[in-house]
């Protein structure tokens, strides 16, 4: 498998190139580079090979790069929108952006990462994440000089919380905190039922006392959960970075109004099975939130995060239909025209065999229906061939539905499903097919979902894992009512081998005329 390059891009670039796979990261190397000033001028000052050095130096073979950005390039927001459907968040989420940012949403690139919401809920929330268009310029011309092509651009502070919550396991889904902090940073996530609703930072350097100061910046980031998130509950907290050791009793303290005794898990990467380094950093390198956070993107790089933040290819409204233009309009009408005086011509060269032809069938057609209908009026439509009619436009060919899905919800043994319902009668859509199932891991759930969201007839729901009770089972995680909304019907099975050999037949008919004529 080929090499993967995460960047961390922050006051000094720091990234990774390693192996992922579903349970394990083999980091191969680890560096970090200065990052290019701009000049006034414009020109590249001599500085600006800071970065190439480090890549040559460190012998990163690879050509693209996955780039997490700091909290001084990203601002993330918490917003609380009314319940539209999911085509309408990016409108209504670059509208909430562009009224809440300092700067013009056209010098924005603005994206979310949309929250779990029940479907009865009178609200739904997402977390706002806006990047300054100019700073997504800088990144690319710097990588472009270094010979690197930028692939995605995502938030160093969500990297952090995928990170922690496939380090933690069983913790994932709960509502916790995520702390990494060294002597120059901290950086703070909260998350609720698995999923990130507020980041913080604050730069501890040149602090005499960086564990106190960093008390103070977690106390302010859970203040302001609690004020924006309705029921957070934290009962866990997961500590990485130099200082998280330190920050053991700090964090249990502000943490002590939860309910019970709150779990709090220091994680050092050189001691973590998810992680393996080839050759170990430096420490100053080694305990630093960055490469916490390079390491925490090569998940999202690797399609191992369900949902994303990727300012380079942000979510966007579903396109337009096609609208018919005013120039094929009227070339339609105009062979309108052409057809219709083509047929009167006609009819009228050949009027009087036509009428008398006419006139004899209308009046088989007359007797048939007295024959059929007897006395009841034959103008008129049966009911029951309506009902019938409505009935077929409607329902939903589940068969084909489920042979359609079948390759993805059962390609191997390590997704189990323990329920399947099909639902026609829903607000959205054609109908619903909701599943329910057993994994011992977070990745083939996610492929299942990915999968099933890239066919044109389906959208998936965001949905959670949640730890299985069943402590005799041999899957530790259960999935429930993932929603598989579809948006339009699976062709019939072997429509289209018929297609095919239909094609075949006349292809050698037409081979078999041209050797008659030949010969």
């Amino acid at each position: 498998m080929a090499d993967l390059l995460s960047l961390h891009w922050g006051e000094r670039i720091v990234g990774v190139e390693a192996s992922v796979t579903p349970g394990a990261i083999r980091v191969r190397t680890a560096f970090s580079a200065d990052r290019t000033p701009v000049a006034a001028d414009g020109e590249l000052p001599d500085e600006s090979k800071g970065l190439a050095a480090a890549l040559s130096g460190a012998g990163v073979s690879a050509r693209k790069a996955d780039v997490v950005l700091s909290q001084q390039d990203v601002v993330t927001r918490w917003l609380e929108l009314p319940p539209v459907p999911d085509e309408e968040l990016p409108g209504i989420v670059r509208y909430q952006a562009g009224t809440k940012s300092t700067l013009s949403v056209d010098q924005l690139i603005v994206d979310y990462l949309p929250l779990p919401a029940s479907e009865d809920s009178e609200t739904r929330s997402v977390l706002l994440a806006t990047v300054a268009k100019s700073t997504v310029a800088e990144i690319v011309r710097d990588l472009s000089v270094a010979g690197i092509e930028l692939r995605s651009l995502g938030v160093g502070s969500l990297a952090l919380s995928d990170l922690a919550k496939t380090v933690s396991g069983s913790q994932s889904q709960g509502d916790g905190l995520v702390v990494v902090a060294d002597r120059e940073q901290l950086e703070v996530t909260v998350h609720q039922g698995g999923c990130t609703v507020l980041t913080h930072s604050a730069s501890l350097s040149g602090e005499t006392d960086p564990v106190r100061t960093a008390g103070q910046a977690i106390s302010r980031a859970l203040f302001a959960a609690g004020n924006s998130v309705a029921d957070l509950n934290l009962d866990s907290a997961v500590l990485f970075g130099a200082l998280g050791e330190d920050l053991v009793d700090v964090v249990r303290g502000r943490m002590s109004g939860s309910q019970g005794d709150p779990r709090v898990d220091v994680v050092s990467l050189t001691d973590t099975p998810l992680v393996d380094f080839q050759s170990q950093p430096p420490e100053p390198l080694l305990g630093s939130p960055a490469l916490v956070s390079a390491i925490g993107g090569l998940l999202a790089a690797n399609g191992q995060v369900v949902e994303r933040v990727d300012f380079m290819d942000p979510h966007k409204p579903p396109p337009p239909e096609r609208r018919v233009s005013t120039q094929l309009l009227v070339r339609v009408a105009v062979g309108l025209v052409l057809a219709i005086g083509l047929v009167y011509g006609l009819k009228t060269m050949n009027e009087r065999g036509a009428l008398d032809e006419i006139s004899e069938l209308e009046e088989k057609v007359q007797d048939q229906r007295k024959l059929f209908f007897g006395k009841a009026d034959s103008a008129k439509k049966l009911p029951s061939t309506s009902t019938v009619d409505r009935w077929n436009q409607k329902k939903v060919q589940w068969l084909d539905q489920l042979n359609e899905l079948t390759p993805i919800l059962g390609d191997s043994g390590e997704v189990i499903l323990t329920e399947v319902n099909m639902s026609q009668d829903v607000r959205q859509g054609l109908g619903r097919i909701t599943v329910t199932g057993l994994a011992n891991d977070r990745g083939p759930v996610t492929k299942m979902t990915s999968d099933i969201r890239g066919l044109e007839n389906y959208t998936v729901r965001p949905s959670k894992l949640d730890p299985n009770k069943d402590r005799q089972a041999a899957f530790r995680f259960r999935f429930n009512k993932v929603n598989i909304l579809l948006d339009g019907k699976a062709k019939t099975p072997g429509a289209e081998k018929k297609k095919a050999e239909n094609g075949q037949a006349q292809t050698k008919a037409g081979s078999s005329g041209k050797e008659e004529a030949g010969s």
